[in-house]
């Protein structure tokens, strides 16, 4: 399980929380008011706007990410997917190789991820092999499916519960901007 961590769907009037702490296995059975001031949802929507930017350098797949310094505010680094160059090169996988290249491979602790698309099984595992302890993401699994983007259906949550052993996130935040970022999926087939 991962103790004393959140998972936040959504950051509206009604969000969705899913503590892995509890025994639900299904995130929408709990439903309590997140523990987020205006102040973290406002750095949050900044962070994930640029994440946005990012990904509408790639209109057909729209995942952009960047990774930033929880402790400065600094943007450490940031990716689109680049999946026609090599089909593991997803947002996230591209952001967190510019950052090991710009600053090494150590301080991911210090750092949260904000992605446009739920991270997909594969970036979730890297992201629990580098230790990033945050996550936030916009669109969800279900919806970059819906918009013709194959997805393996396990969920960053999922792969983060199995990762328990070596990983216990601070925090897995979804749902942050997420009708912004919906909107570039759901146009992808018109560009």
């Amino acid at each position: 399980m991962i103790s004393r961590r959140v998972f936040t769907y959504g950051l509206g009037a009604l969000p969705l929380i899913y503590s892995a702490a509890s025994s639900s296995k299904n995130i929408s059975e709990s439903s309590k008011t997140p523990n987020i001031s205006e102040a973290e949802k406002s750095k949050h929507e900044k962070f994930m706007k640029m994440a946005i930017e990012q990904a509408k350098n790639n209109k057909t797949y729209p995942f952009g990410a960047v990774i930033v310094n929880e402790e400065t505010g600094e943007v450490m680094a940031e990716g689109v997917n680049s999946g026609a160059m090599n089909p593991i090169n997803h947002g996230e996988i591209v952001a967190i190789n510019n950052f090991v290249d710009k600053h090494g491979n150590s301080g991911f602790k210090s750092l949260t991820l904000y992605t446009t698309g739920e991270p997909c099984s594969m970036c979730m595992s890297a992201i629990a092999w580098c230790g990033i302890p945050r996550v936030v993401w916009a669109s969800s699994i279900e919806k970059i499916r819906a918009s013709g983007i194959g997805q393996i259906s396990i969920s960053a949550l999922e792969v983060a519960e199995k990762a328990k052993e070596f990983y216990q996130p601070d925090s897995l935040i979804a749902g942050v901007l997420a009708s912004e970022s919906d909107k570039l999926f759901d146009q992808r087939h018109n560009k």
